[in-house]
């Protein structure tokens, strides 16, 4: 309890390039509760080139909405805060900025070293612009040059297991010295060294002054082993302080949190940890997708360990990347909708000049859904094969960001999740309505009970349950018989057809009761529980849904069926 005391009331701002989201925490009756959250444009870049300017009307229009006073007389934040209410305990900062910062990794060797950095790099935001390792084919004034033509931010070096190779990392300190030498001091990248420990000290020395440089763990101990956790932290660190170097008001604000910084693909990854560690279910994982202006980010994780998809091309972010030969017949096959190939066309087009544009009409509204499943079962492939450790049963799914919370409807968000995950069976659906995940995710490192509070309360609501049933039952045949039992001992029987999406009459925050009765030979759960007792559930926004379509989604060839099917489908959930 006397950590709640400490840290009271919390303040944590969420930036990027588009947003300045606040959130205000402080605890009611002993427990943490979200308290009010205010959105203002970001002010990072032009024309102010100042995170302060949003930040401080951001915290004006909280102030108005709490009626507590943030803001001193000498226009600084009040930290702590004061006897008469004022000010707040605890500032955290999560930023995007997605691909604002740019990296090269250096190793040895391509497939052990430069690999382990590309999965590290992978888990953040920045942007892989070259690598450099022994076996590199270019003349070595090739490599010299791209130091000025692609001004990396960030060097990070590593290879040799532990008392393992060591000429050949100072051989490679040569290289980044020549390079670096040939740029003014402040343009030189940091270098971080997470190789051999035994040259720790002797690549220190070979650096020198040149530039700023910060030692970590080793990140391949071992050649069959990967140590990411202490190089993440590195590498968030030091970002953060390349960050403050090019942000304006960004060191400022910095110097008054307790935390580090956090760029969202870490907040992310902390909670996405959290959630996987609370699973008593080590055969399923936690899915989380947070999709925004910026970019996206895809985190699966189980029993602690994490892997991670991030990417700056969506169809929100930049649609331009989308505009391939094969999109226009892949957004056909996923629209409940006739288009015309040139209204496609047109709409792609007006989406590259404005990819922020909310669809107005219930065609854009079908073509922007067909491009949000057609992308995000692209990232959902990435993931799967570049993790493969990470098994792919999710129990939880939960999903934050504005294509979510504010583009499209409950119904037609569970739909689209659906489609582009296709889950085995029971599967939790949650909507991060405020886009709280991240900032959650930078509140713990300093205050674990806050996190877990909130996550108790209505911010993060559940979306739905979903059952889905595989089987090789012809189409529309039936399936199974679920009966459904109320708290007032109401019952009712429903039989679900192959083929088909069910919505069990549950209402959001509804406890009931269902047994299932397979009516042909059915795959519910692949965990193989038991359910002849039945099964607890709660209703969601979108009730309690029984997903018997089969996996992979059947898509009839013909365009009117497949239509048809896909509008079915749809209008099984208004």
């Amino acid at each position: 309890m006397s950590e709640l005391v400490d840290t009271a009331t919390v303040l944590s701002i969420k930036i990027d390039r588009h947003v300045c989201k606040l959130f205000l925490f402080d605890v009611v009756d002993e427990k943490y509760h979200l308290i009010a959250t205010s959105e203002v444009q970001s002010t990072a870049f032009e024309p102010f080139n100042d995170i302060r300017e949003g930040i401080v009307r951001a915290i004006d229009k909280i102030q108005t909405i709490s009626g507590k006073t943030i803001i001193g007389s000498d226009s600084n934040i009040i930290i702590p805060s004061q006897p008469d209410g004022s000010g707040v305990d605890h500032l955290t900062i999560t930023y995007g900025f997605m691909g604002f910062l740019k990296i090269v990794p250096m190793g040895l060797l391509d497939d052990v070293s430069i690999q382990s950095i590309v999965r590290l790099v992978s888990l953040t935001q920045i942007q892989v612009v070259d690598q450099i390792s022994m076996n590199d084919t270019r003349k070595i004034d090739e490599i010299m040059s791209m130091f000025v033509n692609k001004k990396p931010d960030i060097v990070f070096l590593a290879g040799g297991t532990e008392h393992g190779a060591t000429r050949s990392i100072l051989k490679l300190v040569d290289v980044f010295n020549y390079g670096t030498r040939l740029l003014a001091k402040e343009q030189r990248p940091d270098l971080i060294y997470a190789g051999n420990s035994q040259m720790a000290t002797k690549v220190k020395e070979s650096v020198g002054d040149q530039t700023n440089i910060s030692i970590s763990a080793n990140i391949r101990p071992q050649i069959e082993f990967e140590n990411f956790g202490p190089a993440q932290n590195k590498l968030a660190k030091v970002s953060a302080e390349v960050i403050s170097r090019k942000i304006g008001g960004f060191h400022s604000i910095a110097s008054i949190c307790k935390n580090i910084p956090m760029p969202y693909s870490m907040t992310i990854s902390i909670m996405t940890r959290f959630l996987s560690q609370l699973s008593n279910e080590p055969e399923s994982s936690v899915l989380v997708i947070d999709m925004n202006k910026e970019g996206s980010i895809l985190a699966a994780g189980n029993q602690g360990t994490i892997g991670m998809e991030t990417s700056q091309s969506t169809p929100t972010s930049d649609p331009t990347a989308f505009l391939k030969p094969n999109l226009i017949n892949e957004i056909i096959s996923w629209s409940y909708i006739h288009h015309a190939n040139d209204e496609i066309k047109t709409f792609l087009n007006n989406k590259a000049i404005h990819p922020s544009q909310i669809p107005e009409t219930e065609s854009s509204l079908s073509i922007e859904q067909a491009l949000i499943r057609i992308y995000l079962q692209k990232q959902i492939r990435k993931l799967v094969m570049n993790w493969p450790n990470i098994p792919t049963v999710f129990n939880q799914v939960i999903v934050s960001g504005d294509v979510f919370a504010n583009q499209l409807s409950r119904n037609d968000v569970l739909l689209t999740l659906l489609d582009s995950i296709q889950p085995f069976g029971i599967t939790n659906f949650y909507l991060d309505i405020h886009g709280i995940l991240p900032a959650l995710g930078s509140i713990a490192p300093e205050n674990r009970f806050l996190p877990v509070q909130i996550m108790e309360s209505s911010a993060i609501t559940l979306l739905s349950k979903v059952i889905s049933a595989q089987s090789n039952a012809r189409f529309g045949s039936p399936l199974l018989k679920i009966r459904v039992e109320q708290d007032d001992s109401h019952q009712e029987t429903f039989t679900v057809h192959k083929g088909s999406i069910f919505q069990l009459p549950i209402l959001a925050g509804q406890m009931a009761r269902i047994f299932i009765e397979p009516l042909r030979k059915v795959e519910i759960d692949p965990l193989g529980r038991n359910f002849t007792k039945g099964l607890i559930v709660q209703g969601g926004l979108c009730g309690v849904i029984i997903d018997a379509r089969g996996r992979p989604l059947p898509l009839p060839k013909d365009e009117a069926r497949r239509r048809d099917l896909l509008k079915k489908w749809r209008n099984s959930l208004a």
